[in-house]
Order: C-alpha cells, then sequence, then structure tokens
C-alpha cells in the first residue's frame, strides 16, 4: 500500500506541473488580481495530490484504475474545493451566491477569479460526470455542511450538536470526490462513504485539538472532557466501517485495499486520541487545559518513529476487529 501511494503520488505531481498553471492561466488573465498564492500553494501542495489520491483509492472498491478523465476531475474538484470552502471562512461570497454558483453556473456572473474559477470547474465537472445532477446535489451538500460549521466559532454547543456538525461535514465531503468517477455509486455505497467521511473528520478534529483551539473553534474533540470514552466510541465505528465496507457486493481483495488505505488514516486520528488521553488522565480529568500545557504534548508528531509504530498498532486494532 505504501508502495502504491508513493508511486501514485509521483505520477500525478507530474501530472500537475503541466496541468495546474495552464488551466488556471486561462481564466486568471481576464482578472486584474490572481488567486492568493498561499491558497494556490495549499492546492498545489496538498489538495491536488490528496483527492486525486481519494478518487484512485475508491476506485480500488472496483477493480479499476483512474483514468484520465477521473484525473481530470479530481485534480479541477481539488482545485475549486479551498476556493469554495473560503468563499464562507472569508465570508467573501454570502450563502446564496454559493448556492447560486454551484448549482446555476451557467447563469452566475463572476466577480473574481476565484469565482470565475469555480464556475468553470463546476461546469466542466457536469459535462464529465456520468451523473451531474447528483454530484451537484453532493458539492452543494458539503458547502451547505461546511457553511454550518460557522456555528462552532460560538461556545455553547452541546457535545452532540459538534459531534453532527463534524460528521455532516466530512461526509458531504467525501461523497462529492466519488461523484467524479465514471462508476455511479449505489446507495450501499454512499451510505458507507458517509459514514466513512464522518469519521475522516472525526479523525481531522482529533488531530487539530491544538490548532482548532487557537483558531477559536469548539469542536467535538477539542471540547471532550472524557477522552477514554471517545477512544472507545471512535474505535467501535472505525470498525464499523470496516464491517460496512466488507459488506459490499465487490470482490474480498478489493474491499480490503480499500479499506486498508481509510484505516490508516483513522489509525493516525487513534494515535493522537491516545496521546490526548494519556494526558487527560494525568490532568486528573476535564477538557484538556490547552493553555497551561506545553505545545509539544498537543501536536502528534507522525513523523517520529514512534508514531509511525503506533499508527501501525493502531491501523491493525481497526481492521482485524
Amino acid at each position: 500500500m505504501v508502495a502504491y501511494i508513493f508511486r501514485f503520488l509521483k505520477k500525478q505531481h507530474h501530472f500537475n506541473q503541466g496541468f495546474i498553471d495552464p488551466y488556471l492561466g486561462t481564466i486568471s488573465k481576464n482578472y486584474p488580481q490572481p488567486i492568493d498564492p498561499e491558497v494556490l500553494k495549499k492546492i498545489k501542495k496538498y489538495y491536488c495530490l490528496g483527492i486525486p489520491l481519494t478518487c484512485a483509492v475508491y476506485n480500488q472498491l472496483y477493480g479499476l484504475p483512474l483514468t484520465r478523465q477521473e484525473q481530470i476531475n479530481a485534480v479541477m474538484a481539488a482545485i475549486g474545493t479551498p476556493l469554495i470552502d473560503d468563499f464562507t471562512d472569508r465570508k467573501t461570497l454570502d450563502n446564496l451566491a454559493v448556492s447560486q454558483l454551484l448549482l446555476s453556473p451557467e447563469t452566475y456572473t463572476p466577480l473574481t477569479v476565484e469565482e470565475a474559477t469555480v464556475k468553470d470547474i463546476i461546469i466542466s465537472i457536469k459535462k464529465n460526470v456520468p451523473d451531474p445532477k447528483a454530484a451537484l446535489q453532493a458539492f452543494y451538500q458539503g458547502v451547505e455542511a461546511q457553511q454550518n460549521t460557522e456555528k462552532q466559532l460560538q461556545p455553547g454547543l452541546s457535545q452532540d450538536e459538534l459531534l453532527q456538525l463534524s460528521l455532516e461535514k466530512g461526509a458531504w465531503s467525501h461523497v462529492i470526490f466519488h461523484y467524479l468517477l465514471n462508476t455511479v455509486p449505489t446507495k450501499q455505497v454512499v451510505d458507507v462513504m458517509l459514514h466513512m467521511g464522518g469519521l475522516l473528520q472525526m479523525s481531522n478534529d482529533i488531530f487539530d485539538v491544538y490548532k482548532d483551539y487557537k483558531d477559536g473553534i469548539f469542536t467535538f474533540a477539542n471540547t471532550h472532557t472524557n477522552f477514554p470514552q471517545l477512544e472507545i466510541y471512535y474505535t467501535q465505528e472505525c470498525r464499523q466501517f470496516c464491517k460496512n465496507t466488507r459488506g459490499l457486493p465487490f470482490k474480498h481483495a478489493q474491499k480490503e485495499r480499500f479499506i486498508m488505505f481509510i484505516a490508516i488514516i483513522m489509525g493516525r486520528g487513534l494515535v493522537a486520541l491516545r496521546q490526548y488521553k494519556n494526558i487527560q488522565q494525568k490532568q486528573g480529568g476535564g477538557i484538556l487545559q490547552y493553555d497551561k500545557l506545553p505545545r509539544h504534548q498537543l501536536i502528534t508528531d507522525m513523523e517520529k518513529p514512534i508514531n509511525m509504530w503506533r499508527t501501525i498498532f493502531a491501523t491493525h486494532d481497526i481492521v482485524s476487529s
């Protein structure tokens, strides 16, 4: 699996070098202000590698390689995703305008290069996916879930409310990627993807407890008073994902490759969760005292050999249930 990921990312990086700048150049030449260099850096370094890899892993379920058109769809979605997120996060577009841009891009008049880029991407994806209506609806659901997370900037939400916001955001963000493929997902596959996406978002929240705290974002993870209990819940849900995936009507080997890739990501979250659990137990319980704890205790460095080994064991805990 590691060798597959390395080879894929190497090929994808080469593809991106010949695609991203020429594509964006045709749009940006008509606007005085280019895309923010920091956003563009994030697009190239993370999104345009991670989303195509995710799509390729989804195709593992079907035993299919990623076609060139699927690869283009994935890269275009990778360019558009952070731009769409910024419309909400930076409040550069109101929610109604974002909805109009996503659901009726042909009639939308863009005022910025970001809006023009997203418009072109949505129109292109509509033309090149087998179920454009479902794809656009998934994009809309994802954006709506992202908009709802604005509530996390205000204290007072219950743990159940914070959990629901996290699960919905992650759920739709991953279903979107499947609709970029040539294979239209069945309801059973969509249900698995929704559950998986919610857990991956929870993993991100666990991994980012310190960052979210510093940014003034309240999450299910950084407000949790009982990390041992959260570990049990998270582990059980990850194992349920494995069970649900094994129930899909595909070949055993294809399902296991898919499970292993996702479980590695989930395992990283479990490593971070166990680190926070130990800190919480030492301080006597309750919400972690972020202001009083040294930063290094709240950051899980996955490049440390010990954490690499812990991820292997955590992944085994998830997949071998």
